[in-house]
């Protein structure tokens, strides 16, 4: 388990609490409570599958966030750089990780340049890929 708590963060030039991006290995049962984001130049909370983890069991609970672009990203893709993995490989759908399995609870987010959420894909796939969200 990783567990990060009454913390404060800021970040100048990406998100301020980020799970994922060059990950091939699982991420499971990490927990943020009473986190305080001061700024982040993207989301205040991000979580990406890029190249081929499951990231699951994620809590997040009373994060307070401020100056960030979003207060969250959530994103799973196919760039797939990863041992074994070729620039033509076409089946790719056993390789793709998956996102699934987050709770939030006691979010509070000020001064966000976007009002949405923002959940992508990167390629063509069905939303199976981001469960629970």
């Amino acid at each position: 388990d990783v567990v990060v708590r009454d913390s404060f963060v800021q970040s100048v030039k990406c998100n301020g609490l980020q799970i994922g991006s060059e990950t091939v290995g699982d991420v499971t049962d990490v927990r943020f409570a009473n986190v305080t984001v001061l700024g982040a130049a993207k989301a205040g909370i991000g979580i990406v599958s890029m190249d081929g983890a499951r990231v699951s069991n994620v809590v997040y609970e009373n994060v307070t966030m401020r100056d960030v672009q979003a207060a969250f990203f959530i994103m799973v893709g196919a760039r797939l750089r990863r041992p074994g993995v070729f620039k033509n490989t076409t089946n790719v759908d056993g390789l793709v990780g998956s996102i699934s399995d987050v709770a939030a609870t006691g979010i509070t987010a000020t001064r966000v340049g976007f009002q949405e959420t923002w959940k992508g894909y990167g390629y063509n796939y069905s939303a199976a890929h981001v469960d629970g969200l």
